[in-house]
This record gives structure tokens, sequence and C-alpha cells, in this order.
């Protein structure tokens, strides 16, 4: 069971509409509605990609050229050219 506790918190106006708004629509409490809406935003966002030794792969964009070892590289000694 879960424990809830009585606050009070300032709101800005329309963002109090909203969350009424919302509230109305969903035929909820202020105080559910506002209390999903945070737990929603504090969710972290699963990954969108795909991961390969605990990094993201991302597919490119159409016409993409690939960066190799040897771009890398390059960019690596024009880096410590300057």
């Amino acid at each position: 069971m879960m424990v809830v506790m009585r606050t009070t918190i300032d709101l800005e106006e329309p963002l109090l509409n909203t969350v009424k708004s919302i509230a109305a629509a969903r035929n909820q409490t202020l105080s559910r509605a506002l209390s999903d809406l945070a737990w929603k935003a504090l969710r972290p966002e699963p990954s969108r990609h795909r991961k390969r030794n605990g990094f993201p792969v991302m597919q490119p964009q159409p016409g993409a050229r690939t960066v190799t070892a040897g771009h890398v590289a390059q960019l690596m000694e024009e880096m410590d050219q300057v």
C-alpha cells in the first residue's frame, strides 16, 4: 500500500488549468492527475536504439557517409596540429 502525503505546492495558473482539464478528461481527481503526470515525467525514457557493448547503435540517415577509424584518426591528427 502506498502512503499518501498531503502537501501544499504553488503552481502557475496556466499549469493548474491544464492539469484540471486533464483530470476532468480522465475522470480523475486533481491530485491523481498531477501524481500520474509527475510519475510519467520522472520515468526514464526507454531507449529507441539497440545497444552493442552498452552503447546505442543508431541507424544512419539515408545518404549519410560511414565514419571509419581512419576518419577518426585523421581528425585527431588535425586537432593535434591546431
